[in-house]
């Protein structure tokens, strides 16, 4: 990776990972306020969305994302161009979230009580997420600075190998992106009001479904939606920064899918005891909306897993023009100089035309006096 930009993958791993420790730590610090044991916490972690988790312990949108912060984190550490397009990513979610926690916070005394309440951590709690927010904003920066610059004179962009394979990603992500949006319409025609239910994206008091800690359903499935049409998009262009953005999108979804795969299947024989039973395959095909979600589900499972299959069998850089690497303490590469011809072979110099050509008779003597 070229020096000047190996600082910024450093800072901007040391951030991540920094935040993703950070809500290890408050998740730790809620065992001191839940009945949920360390045990049932993992089994809901992994696989089992029948146990109910207290919002002090947050929930699975969260969980994955701090899996995320931590190895896209730990890639940019490691140098590895894949992590830039995965930070950008985390880096404008997490701008999202604190921003909307922070209006929520700020504007309705309800909802502080609520957050807070008597715990005496008001200034932890908003000093957290003003920390995400400028974490987020020096990601962007550090990230969106480290970009492959175009060599002098070299095309903007070139159909490479690995076109085809984006151009596949692109159309994936934007199907996944029709799903979401279809659940969001399903939401909406379900009776929820199109204002409060904006209007909760950006403030955290609004909220449909009830308040809940570091982003809501609603929030998450639209910015997922977001993100999947943009990802798309950029795919379809062939930009260097789809590729840690797609393996971190199809990653996360597929971590939701399995989660729903795993509790249809099982829901009758593993968790007998579920606190929340899950509906199993046959629940699910009684009604039209259940084959929809099971469409969305197994079906978006299949796409995040061909998506993450193209992305890593694709070329890591599939543009033309970019600035070669030079290892740090090698010596640059001067171009060869030209080769020389063979002694008798190649066009005469000038020089030579005006000597006497070789094996010439000599000039006729001068006549005797």
């Amino acid at each position: 990776m070229p020096r000047r930009q190996l600082g910024a993958y450093l800072a901007a791993g040391l951030l991540l990972t920094m935040f993703g420790r950070l809500i290890v730590t408050w998740i730790a610090f809620g065992f001191g306020f839940v009945d949920t044991s360390v045990g049932e916490f993992l089994q809901a972690v992994l696989f089992d969305r029948s146990i109910v988790v207290e919002q002090e312990l947050l929930a699975e949108h969260q969980w994955a994302l701090t899996v995320a912060l931590l190895v896209v984190g730990l890639l940019a550490l490691l140098g590895r161009r894949v992590a830039r397009g995965g930070a950008l990513l985390l880096a404008f979610l997490m701008a999202a979230i604190a921003l909307r926690e922070l209006v929520g916070l700020a504007t309705d005394e309800r909802f502080r009580d609520w957050y807070v309440g008597s715990n005496g951590l008001a200034g932890q709690i908003i000093g957290t997420w003003v920390m995400a927010l400028l974490i987020a904003v020096g990601v962007l920066v550090l990230m969106l600075r480290a970009g492959d610059r175009p060599a002098p004179g070299a095309p903007a962009a070139a159909r490479g190998p690995g076109a085809a394979r984006y151009t596949v990603v692109g159309v994936l992500l934007i199907v996944l992106c029709l799903a979401e949006v279809g659940w969001i319409i399903r939401t909406l025609a379900d009776g929820v009001d199109a204002g409060d239910y904006f209007l909760g994206l950006v403030d955290a008091s609004v909220d449909t479904y009830g308040n809940q800690i570091a982003g809501s359903w609603a929030f998450f499935g639209f910015a997922y939606a977001v993100a999947l049409l943009v990802t798309g998009l950029l795919a379809l262009l062939r930009r260097p920064v789809v590729r840690g953005a797609a393996l971190t999108l199809a990653g996360t979804l597929l971590y939701f899918q399995l989660r729903f795969v795993v509790n249809t299947t099982f829901a009758e024989s593993l968790f007998d005891d579920a606190q929340w039973p899950h509906p199993t395959w046959s629940m699910q095909t009684d009604h039209l909306e259940g084959w929809l979600r099971i469409l969305t589900m197994v079906g978006g499972a299949v796409l995040a897993a061909v998506v993450i299959a193209l992305v890593l069998g694709a070329p890591e850089r599939d543009r033309a023009g970019t600035e070669a690497v030079v290892p740090p303490g090698a010596m640059p590469r001067w171009p060869a100089p030209p080769a020389q011809p063979a002694p008798g072979t190649g066009p005469t110099p000038p020089s030579a035309l005006l000597t006497a050509p070789p094996n010439l008779p000599p000039p006729p003597a001068a006549p005797p006096r």
